[in-house]
């Protein structure tokens, strides 16, 4: 879900809630939408981005912020689109971005099989 004033205006509002659990669920939730809008704007960084190292900083930033998915396609839209479609990306760059995506995928699947669940 794309940030938007909005959907964060909503969110803050229901911290207020008497119901704990909403009280939490919107924290969580707003929490994930800003943390979305910080890689976005990572992403905008790094495409107008004209200095090689700078680039690297901005991508390796993006990837760890960035949610990874948990099904494979997951980058075909998003902001891991988004970055994959800068104009002019290396493929050093690109093969790079792909390798992290996978792992971070791999490492949240991993994780969440190892849940307990109710």
């Amino acid at each position: 879900m794309r940030w938007s004033p909005d959907l964060d205006d909503a969110l803050y509002a229901l911290r207020r809630d008497e119901d704990w659990f909403a009280r939490e669920s919107a924290w969580q939730a707003l929490e994930k939408l800003r943390l979305q809008r910080e890689v976005d704007r990572l992403i905008s960084a790094f495409r107008s981005e004209t200095d090689h190292a700078r680039r690297w900083s901005l991508l390796d930033a993006a990837q760890d912020l960035g949610h990874p998915g948990v099904v494979d396609g997951y980058g075909r839209f998003g902001w891991f689109a988004a970055l994959m479609e800068t104009e002019g990306l290396p493929y050093s760059m690109r093969k790079y971005a792909l390798k992290r995506l996978k792992e971070r995928r791999e490492a949240l699947i991993k994780k969440l099989e190892g849940r307990k669940r109710d």
